[in-house]
């Protein structure tokens, strides 16, 4: 009896297994069928998400910058490697760097032959390589060998290289999109002896000074400058080693410096060769120098701190008499119709609403009129 009872439970507990199994089968016949993990196209022949959920195929190949080192003025190079690659036929990069101190100036295609860049000047750098006619190239190593220049400017450090891209720029021959993972590379700037600037020495004249400064073996030409209102600016250009700066205030300090123009640019970096100079002080008389032309002579003289006017005088029997006055900004005075003879002259200046004749013997001068 016992025995019937298991036996009857056991064929009961397979009606229900049995059921049930029945019951999946039919839901299984009545489900729709997995969609596939593919990209839709649209009417141009391009990629885009499918709306209904499906995903595009996604890969990890990389792409790396190289590292390397350069003196500031110098050229170099870096290169851009791709590993892992699934087969490609279509690539767009970008490199970011700093313009201000590195100028790209080239690229050399490497594993991809007919690679390309943008603008050189354009930062982030472009180069990018498209082929369909192919297929899919499955090239790994060098895609691209990118030539730069670091500015003479530029100061001693490590400057990043980034690269970058956009995964509707990368993609295979079936339109799939393909994702990369990226390298960071570094241009580290070294210090150029050849990028000092010249040492600088200076002679102090009358309302000028005149400069002198030692040879750069690299430079091609100099500028002098000076620190006014709390910018360099730029006085003069050459070739020589010698300039004088005119137009300065008598006894006022200034800052000057010279630039070397090496490796294409001014060396703006290094100020540390900039000196202060000083014209003479004032005169405290006039420094009078003369021409004869004939019966005319002409006086030109020194303008004196502080003077009100001028006075040009000349002496006789032993005497200084007047000949003529003049307003505090003139500096010249000619007179023509001189008889025959020889003569002392002289200028004198009004401060203080007085005629200053303490130094008239310093200013004189003698002129011969034949």
């Amino acid at each position: 009896m016992n025995q019937f009872r298991k036996t009857l439970a056991f064929c009961a507990a397979s009606v229900v297994i049995l059921s049930s199994m029945a019951v999946l089968q039919a839901n299984a016949a009545n489900s729709p069928a997995p969609m596939a993990e593919t990209a839709a196209f649209d009417t141009q022949g391009g990629w885009h998400d499918d709306t209904s959920g499906s995903s595009s195929t996604t890969v990890t190949p990389s792409v790396r910058v190289s590292t390397t080192t350069v003196k500031a003025g110098e050229t170099g190079s870096i290169t851009v490697s791709m590993d892992s690659n699934p087969g490609l036929v279509s690539w767009k990069f970008l490199l970011d760097y700093d313009s201000n101190a590195i100028e790209i100036t080239g690229i050399t295609p490497g594993a991809f032959k007919n690679a390309s860049c943008g603008s050189l000047n354009s930062d982030p750098f472009a180069f990018y390589w498209n082929d369909n006619s192919k297929g899919n190239n499955t090239s790994n190593g060098t895609i691209a060998t990118i030539s730069f220049k670091v500015k003479p400017e530029a100061a001693p450090g490590s400057y990043n290289l980034t690269l970058s891209g956009s995964a509707a720029d990368i993609y295979n021959a079936s339109r799939t999109r393909v994702k990369f993972n990226y390298g960071t590379g570094r241009v580290n700037v070294t210090d150029n002896p050849a990028l000092k600037n010249p040492t600088v020495s200076y002679t102090p004249g009358d309302g000028s000074v005149k400069l002198s400064w030692t040879s750069v073996p690299t430079a091609q030409k100099y500028a002098v400058v000076a620190y006014l209102n709390g910018n360099w600016k730029t006085l003069a250009e050459g070739n020589t080693n010698t300039y004088t700066v005119r137009g300065l205030t008598a006894g006022d300090q200034y800052k000057v410096a010279v630039l070397a123009y090496v490796y294409g640019g001014w060396n703006t970096r290094d100020f540390s060769k900039a000196i202060y100079v000083t014209p003479n002080a004032a005169p405290a008389y006039p420094k009078v120098s003369s021409q004869v032309q004939g019966n005319t002579f002409k006086l030109s003289w020194t303008a004196v701190s502080g003077a009100q006017g001028y006075a040009v005088g000349y002496q006789k029997g032993g005497k200084w008499k007047i000949l003529k006055s003049v307003s505090a900004s003139t500096t010249s005075y000619s007179q023509s119709g001189v008889p025959l003879g020889t003569y002392k002259v002289a200028v004198i200046a009004k401060k203080n609403g007085n005629w200053d004749t303490s130094a008239i013997a310093k200013s004189a001068t003698t002129i011969t009129i034949r």
